[in-house]
């Protein structure tokens, strides 16, 4: 038996699931294997003692609460800030569930996060907004959040706060897990914005970091490079795509914010980041789609927010670099929201023989180095061959300790082939190849 928690699931506002429970505990999985996790269902009273209810606050709430069995919310009709904690950081919360700070390395650094909407301008013969321009009618205007439920689950294994805001549900997270998911602060935002009109919606996030008018954004999930925000160009001309994260930063702290899904950001003032949540659009832009954006649906944001110290006097790259670098935290951060593992349910049946785990790799590599791909049946003149890529990703280590580094222990920039694919026999030969394995050097 291993650790676990038994948590409710908020459905809408604090109505609470009386069928439906999430069950969290901590996989340990090794590279390309397998292994097997048996849930059992028992009676209440046999309930063994690896196993523990989260314990339930209710804030902005009259009246009472209908919980599951095992489940004893604690209900209150007012709201006060109040944190949330993990190995790692502390998070702070204003009295509408909104993060406020973030605690790291004993140094607190105010976050703030809120919503904001942008309009669309109405001129005659002007171009609007549509599936391909952005133009909006001016700055962002704030959501007005008023008296909402504010739900917290607290337990060891994970904690949380969950708000139904206007037009989306707004839930943040903090795992304490020794892997990548407890490094910083997960937000997942279900956006839903199909009763409005000309309406897009951007999530922000105020620090008092001094990035100035720098901000960096990612390419294609490899490269990240420098953006500088010009006052002469118009608002959306200081709008750039942010495939996998974004940061800024001064000489002492970093914020990163890492996206599961490709959207588009910019840093409007200095020690700013707002990220596009969701569009709709009732027009047509001219540009060959030929309708507007109307077919909204609810959409699932998952992103990581890092708050990261700097070593002093460490410099990974030269001043005004045009190129950034992530950082180790970041990095696998991001691999592990981009790259999820992958669970399989198994039903009974009658197979009694295959294994519950399967351990392939006999040598695992350093996490700067990935796999993006693994083919079989890659025939090249008349032979079926493996074809295998291998990435190795240059990171910033100022922002990580001692303890983070071996945690996550970076290679010497070798890859022992044969421990990786056990399967090659000596008879076998590597060949350097183009990308796509069509053409082999020998």
């Amino acid at each position: 038996r291993i650790k676990c928690q038994i948590s409710p699931i908020f459905e809408y506002g604090s109505t609470m699931s009386l069928t439906k429970f999430q069950l969290s505990f901590i996989a340990n999985v090794p590279a390309f294997g397998l292994v097997s996790y048996t849930v059992n269902a028992l009676w209440e009273n046999e309930t063994p003692k690896e196993t523990v209810h989260s314990a339930i606050k209710i804030f902005n709430h009259y009246g009472e609460v209908q919980a599951p069995s095992g489940f004893d919310p604690e209900v209150s009709p007012s709201s006060s800030e109040f944190t949330l904690q993990n190995s790692r950081i502390t998070a702070s919360f204003n009295n509408l569930g909104l993060l406020k700070a973030l605690k790291v390395r004993k140094t607190t650094i105010p976050v703030h996060l809120d919503f904001a909407k942008y309009g669309v301008r109405y001129r005659h013969n002007v171009e609007t907004s549509g599936a391909y321009l952005f133009l909006p009618d001016g700055d962002a205007v704030p959501l007005q959040i008023e008296n909402v439920a504010v739900n917290i689950i607290e337990g060891p294994l994970m904690s949380s706060v969950t708000v139904q805001l206007p037009y989306m549900h707004h839930t943040a997270i903090l795992y304490n897990s020794p892997g990548a998911d407890g490094i910083g602060i997960e937000i997942q935002n279900i956006v839903d914005i199909g009763k409005t009109n000309n309406f897009e919606l951007v999530m922000r996030l105020s620090t008092n970091i001094n990035s100035s008018d720098e901000f960096f954004t990612d390419l294609n999930g490899y490269q990240i490079i420098r953006r500088k925000r010009f006052k002469k160009l118009p608002l959306q001309a200081n709008y750039y795509p942010m495939p996998t994260m974004a940061y800024i930063e001064d000489k002492e702290t970093r914020l990163t914010v890492i996206t599961s899904s490709p959207l588009g950001c910019s840093s409007l003032s200095s020690g700013q980041i707002e990220i596009m949540q969701d569009r709709r659009l009732n027009q047509d832009d001219n540009l060959g789609l030929g309708q507007g954006v109307l077919d909204n649906h609810p959409t699932k944001h998952i992103f990581r927010i890092l708050l990261e110290k700097k070593t002093l006097s460490c410099q990974s790259t030269t001043e005004n670099h045009p190129a950034g670098i992530p950082t180790l935290s970041s990095y696998v951060a991001s691999q592990s929201l981009l790259n999820p593992m992958i669970r399989l349910l198994r039903v009974e049946d009658e197979d009694s023989v295959s294994s519950g785990a399967y351990t392939p790799v006999e040598q695992e590599f350093g996490v700067d180095f990935s796999m993006p791909s693994l083919k079989t049946n890659v025939y090249i003149k008349g032979k079926d061959n493996i074809g295998l890529v291998i990435h190795r990703q240059f990171l910033d280590v100022c922002f990580s300790d001692k303890v983070l580094l071996q945690q996550f222990p970076l290679s010497q920039g070798t890859v022992n082939i044969t421990g990786l694919l056990p399967i090659l026999d000596t008879d076998k030969r590597l060949h350097k190849s183009t990308l796509s394995f069509s053409l082999i050097k020998k």
